[in-house]
């Protein structure tokens, strides 16, 4: 049954033969249309030993396929026709996704076919990607001030153990360690059809994007045998307190809640934002313009029992920090 966002957005659903779920939301206002491919498979999906292939595989996914398309010809093609195209990977999921022209739909639904489809993984492919994505996390997290901050909450909020015990990002030992058999088997694992979404927004009809999805990808073979047990976990309840001392200028500061899952009766905050809880009352009252104080949400994972609400700052000073502890544990009271 449909809610009354999914009335007022117009989505129209169905699942392929092959078991890709399709939605289309017509928009004759845009002039454009996008395209998100959705897998249900991220971080949260890794074994010990393989941290980081979900995000490695975000890289991956742009080196070509077997049926003749280059490296990085998927990007340059949809780029030639003025569109865009990009990737993420979180915890529960990983998608790709294309803005185009409306008269370019076909092509990136052919695009995107063909990389589930045909996706070519080499030995040179492997090495280049991985390499990019040791890169990144020296960028972004080695050598960035606070950068391990996230690394810290989830090891504190959900242990080691847990699958969301580790960050996206990844393991370098563990990407160092990736064979090609390995990535293969993570590839032919996750990237099927029954394991997807596939998203069509904008100048499109409801049939004919309907159509075009079942043209292309429901032209890709289903795959046989069941998806893998999704990797369950049981959070943390000791609410560790973790310092470290580092010279930096400024104190931050996050602390994180286990939450239940966004579908969970118990978790209505969630649909309402934070403005709603306790907790976000006191911050958004006391709250100082300019010293960084912000409410966050990182969870709305609905496989697992249990998700995390977190609030943080990173340019405060010792005082404030103290304020911040007081004002959030007045907000779970």
């Amino acid at each position: 049954m449909l809610g009354p966002m999914s009335e007022a957005l117009q989505l129209h659903r169905a699942t392929l033969d092959n078991g890709m779920r399709v939605v289309v939301n017509p928009d004759t206002t845009s002039p454009g249309v996008a395209v998100n491919m959705w897998y249900r498979v991220g971080s949260a999906d890794e074994e010990p030993g393989h941290f980081g292939f979900a995000h490695l595989f975000e890289h991956l996914m742009f080196s070509g396929t077997t049926s003749g398309i280059a490296s990085s010809e998927h990007l340059a093609t949809i780029e030639s026709v003025g569109g865009s195209a990009n990737a993420s990977t979180s915890f529960d999921r990983t998608n790709y996704f294309e803005t185009v022209p409306a008269g370019a739909l076909e092509l990136a639904l052919w695009l995107e076919a063909e990389r589930l489809a045909h996706l070519a993984v080499t030995e040179a492919n492997l090495a280049t990607q991985r390499e990019v994505v040791k890169e990144e996390k020296r960028q972004r997290y080695d050598n960035t001030p606070y950068g391990d901050l996230f690394d810290l909450l989830l090891d504190g909020r959900f242990g080691g153990e847990h699958p969301y015990g580790h960050p996206t990002i990844g393991s370098v030992p563990d990407l160092d360690a990736a064979c090609l058999d390995d990535v293969t088997a993570f590839h032919s694992t996750w990237y099927r059809p029954d394991n997807a979404v596939l998203v069509i927004s904008g100048c499109v009809e409801a049939d004919e994007g309907l159509t075009l999805a079942d043209k292309y990808l429901g032209a890709v073979p289903a795959a046989t045998g069941d998806l893998p047990e999704r990797i369950q976990g049981r959070v943390r309840h000791d609410n560790p307190r973790v310092v470290v001392t580092r010279p930096l200028p400024r104190t931050a500061v996050t602390r994180a809640w286990a939450t239940p899952p966004i579908t969970n009766p118990d978790n209505t905050h969630r649909r309402h934002g934070h403005r709603h809880t306790r907790i976000g009352d006191e911050l958004t009252a006391h709250s100082h313009p300019g010293k960084g104080t912000s409410p966050r949400r990182w969870s709305g994972y609905e496989r697992l029992w249990a998700g995390t609400r977190s609030v943080g700052s990173s340019s405060v000073g010792t005082p404030q920090a103290r304020g911040l502890r007081e004002r959030t544990d007045r907000g779970c009271r």
